[in-house]
């Protein structure tokens, strides 16, 4: 079903944040900053792992994907006529589990707010044509069910860096998300692939200025989480050794126990080349992984465009805490190392996004995305750059 179509929810609209409202635009014409003088690829570490942050990610996304290819048929075979399937197949299956719901809520625990929640959010709805891939309708179905197969109420899953059914940040960005790559021409496919590929954007700070960019990567990411009226504090992550990614845990249960499951590596700063990236800005990278994510989706197969977003966020943050530490007008900007693959300055890249994300008073940059002023701009820095024009080309031929 078509992702553009909108649902009016009440209910469980504590779920989803408020809509973007508009502001003046910035009309600047920014002059080039030389920055610090650069070295090479930087690293963070752990007590016992020693790999930068671009192979963190890297080999994230891959374990993102980590279902072999041999499998992946079989899979969505079995979830069009698995019992335990993880959305519903049809409004009246919808309709179905939730009224089976709310008869045991009502039995085991009438009073219980967060199965009341879910009871007004049916009611406010069941008239209504639902769109099967609207988040909300997603969330509940999931919370439905698991009340269905255990007899009684599920809330908050207390389990370091889960996210699920009943986690406001999942799904909050999924509507701008998809309809982004509903909308993305080969352009735009190819610019997301070389920026997220190209390490040039590790290497806007140095490691030397470590504790001062942590405290504004901390503040930043506060900002970023405040627009959607949360506190850091109401965000969960798991800490290990590995690798800093976000994994999707779908086995099919008896009790569709679908999440994401989010983990970090620790903050242990090692200065390598002299190169890092703050915490908290790889924790706004993986955040955006969970914003954007349909609950109940196996995986974001397709999903060409599932990098885009947070790592312009990764670089627009970056360039924000070199400028706070050095001085530097916003606007003004800077010359980072040039990417070898893109030939796109960094500093283009921040100033670019950042400006319209000011200028319209947008919560994500999947909304920055879909504006036509972000459209242009991406189509700008892949036509001046004949290597990047000719990739994009030779992808669409290959579409």
């Amino acid at each position: 079903m078509n992702i553009k179509q909108r649902l009016k929810t009440l209910g469980l609209t504590f779920l989803l944040g408020a809509s973007s409202l508009n502001s003046k635009a910035q009309n600047t014409e920014p002059v080039p900053a030389d920055p610090m003088p650069q070295t090479s690829v930087e690293q963070i570490s752990s007590p016992t792992m020693d790999e930068s942050i671009s192979v963190m990610l890297d080999d994230g996304e891959m374990a993102r994907h980590a279902d072999s290819f041999f499998m992946m048929e079989e899979a969505i075979k079995k979830e069009k006529h698995s019992h335990y399937a993880y959305i519903p197949k049809s409004q009246e299956d919808f309709s179905e589990m939730a009224e089976k719901a709310i008869n045991i809520i009502n039995k085991v625990d009438p009073d219980n707010k967060f199965g009341q929640k879910l009871i007004s959010f049916y009611n406010e709805n069941k008239d209504n044509e639902v769109n099967l891939d609207d988040p909300l309708i997603r969330k509940s179905f999931l919370a439905f069910k698991k009340i269905v197969k255990r007899g009684r109420i599920t809330s908050t899953s207390n389990n370091a860096g889960k996210y699920n059914e009943t986690s406001y940040l999942l799904g909050i960005d999924a509507k701008a998300f998809h309809q982004l790559n509903q909308e993305a021409n080969s352009y735009m496919k190819a610019f997301c692939n070389q920026i997220y590929s190209d390490d040039s954007r590790f290497k806007m700070l140095d490691v030397k200025d470590a504790p001062q960019a942590e405290k504004i990567a901390e503040q930043l990411l506060a900002d970023k989480l405040n627009a959607y009226h949360i506190s850091p504090q109401d965000t969960s992550f798991q800490y290990s050794n590995f690798k800093s990614a976000v994994f999707t845990n779908d086995a099919d249960n008896e009790w569709n126990d679908w999440g994401l499951q989010l983990y970090i590596v620790p903050n242990e700063l090692k200065e390598t080349k002299g190169r890092y990236c703050p915490l908290a800005v790889v924790k706004a990278h993986e955040l955006g992984h969970i914003m954007q994510r349909l609950p109940g989706e196996k995986e974001n197969y397709g999903a060409e465009l599932v990098e885009l977003a947070p790592t312009i966020e990764l670089i627009v943050m970056q360039d924000i805490i070199y400028k706070k530490m050095n001085g530097i007008p916003l606007e003004q900007e800077v010359k980072y190392q040039m990417s070898s693959e893109t030939g796109i300055n960094n500093g283009k890249i921040a100033n670019t996004f950042r400006e319209i994300k000011e200028k319209y008073n947008l919560r994500s940059y999947e909304d920055v995305l879909l504006t036509q002023e972000a459209k242009k701009s991406i189509n700008m820095f892949m036509t001046q750059n004949s290597n990047m024009a000719m990739l994009a080309n030779t992808n669409q031929n290959n579409l």
